[in-house]
């Protein structure tokens, strides 16, 4: 909420939120504090120097406040600025450190470093490999060898939610009035699990330490016809029946379901 203890909430989520972000893990969120120490203790004394070396921050707090304090939202791509900022302090301890640290301690370090590095890599990776291997590809594949030019297809959800459909055929999306289904009468629907379980899920209510669940939207999708023709058409109870479903199956890469 917009009250101060909405914003002392936003700003706990957030603290809490970084150092768990995969790709901004603990250890490089704790060596960007590091960094901001190193920057302030060494330039404390010279204002234009300080000023330069804290830009980074000011950038990362103007993002915060301009922004993520506005919107009220912590997902992870709004972490994203921020831990670009960061990051710049993330280098600038390593970088003091490695030139400090001798011996053992030296190769120790850049072990470390190099283990905190590979370990970002993996979830940043993560994210390419999620891409490239979204469901939305094979469904396209299978559509593309199943459904015949000239087939009638029939969605819900945003277009961007779904696989590309197969050239020939014809596509429409149905935002309301959706139980004149056997009036419509398409050879297929789509559905996207994006989509579908806004209008089949339960309002939650309540506000707890400043924060408010978004209600607005919820009570919209449980308001509309969607909400009853949802679970009719899930349950097998219009003349459609589901002949093909894309899972997830399990990879030695992590699979993300949010942005």
């Amino acid at each position: 909420t917009a009250t101060i203890a909405g914003q002392i909430a936003l700003l706990q989520d957030i603290i809490k939120a970084l150092p768990n972000n995969q790709q901004f893990p603990l250890p490089l969120f704790a060596l960007s504090l590091a960094g901001i120490i190193i920057v302030i203790c060494k330039y404390r004394r010279d204002r234009r120097q300080l000023s330069l070396g804290l830009l980074p921050l000011l950038v990362a707090l103007s993002f915060y406040i301009f922004f993520i304090a506005l919107i009220k939202q912590t997902n992870l791509r709004h972490l994203i600025p921020l831990t670009m900022m960061l990051g710049i302090y993330s280098g600038i301890a390593i970088d003091v450190a490695l030139n400090k640290a001798k011996g053992f301690a030296s190769v120790a370090l850049k072990i470390a470093v190099t283990a905190v590095f590979i370990y970002s890599f993996y979830f940043s990776l993560s994210v390419s490999l999620n891409l490239t291997n979204d469901l939305r590809y094979s469904a396209e594949q299978w559509m593309k060898k199943t459904i015949a030019p000239g087939s009638v297809i029939e969605y819900y959800s945003y277009f961007h939610y779904l696989p590309r459909f197969p050239e020939g055929t014809v596509s429409y999306r149905v935002t309301a009035r959706p139980f004149d289904l056997e009036k419509r009468n398409p050879d297929y629907i789509v559905l996207t699990s994006h989509y579908y379980p806004r209008f089949i899920r339960k309002l939650e209510y309540g506000e707890e330490d400043g924060r408010v669940k978004s209600t607005k939207k919820q009570q919209s999708f449980a308001e509309s016809d969607m909400s009853q023709y949802m679970p009719k058409l899930l349950n097998g109870e219009t003349d459609y029946e589901l002949i093909k479903k894309f899972t997830r199956e399990k990879t030695w890469f992590k699979q993300i379901t949010h942005a």
